[in-house]
């Protein structure tokens, strides 16, 4: 355990199981994995269960920066960028996959977030038209609008991606993990 900002800060918790925690300056603590509780007197006893979802999942932030993928599907996953622009702040999502033919696609979007917002719905669109190195010319590359996908983190380490494409109407789900954490950003 180390102390940040007057409160308790979790390095490793349990994935279950229960944890005592004592008193902290600040009676709001967020622990590392997503779950809140508010301490009452000097002592309280918390329950840590499984994974959070729907409520439960993590402000949008950059301490959630990185490249996830699902192991299974090795070839593939998304890099989330999150940053401020003016008085807001947005989104930036690359995923790299593979069109109906098996051919690399990569699918690109931003969007606008939601303050304290724990999810968000990103049009992406994908680029054709483009050569690499001198022969590139912007005037050749053409955008076309792919579909949309939610996003939400439900701990720092997994990223739960919905998509929905709009030629055919086609939806899924990844839950994907994080490639490893932001270098020097604490979650």
């Amino acid at each position: 355990m180390g102390i940040n900002q007057g409160a308790w800060e979790f390095e490793r918790l349990p994935s279950a199981g229960t944890i005592i925690v004592a008193q902290a300056r600040d009676p709001n603590v967020l622990l590392r994995n997503g779950f809140q509780f508010r301490l009452r007197g000097t002592t309280q006893a918390v329950t840590i269960g499984g994974t959070t979802g729907g409520s439960g999942d993590l402000p949008m932030a950059g301490r959630l920066n990185g490249t996830y993928f699902d192991p299974a599907r090795s070839g593939e996953g998304i890099l989330v960028d999150f940053f401020d622009a003016g008085a807001n702040k947005g989104v930036f999502v690359s995923w790299y996959t593979f069109d109906d033919a098996g051919n690399p696609l990569w699918l690109v979007g931003n969007a606008t977030l939601a303050p304290n917002g724990t999810q968000v719905d990103v049009p992406l669109i994908v680029t054709r038209g483009g050569r690499f190195g001198p022969l590139f010319n912007a005037a050749n590359v053409t955008r076309t609008g792919w579909g949309t996908v939610n996003l939400r983190f439900p701990n720092c380490s997994t990223a739960v991606m919905r998509y929905t494409r709009t030629s055919d109407g086609q939806t899924g789900q990844y839950t994907m993990s994080r490639l490893g954490p932001a270098s020097g950003v604490s979650c």
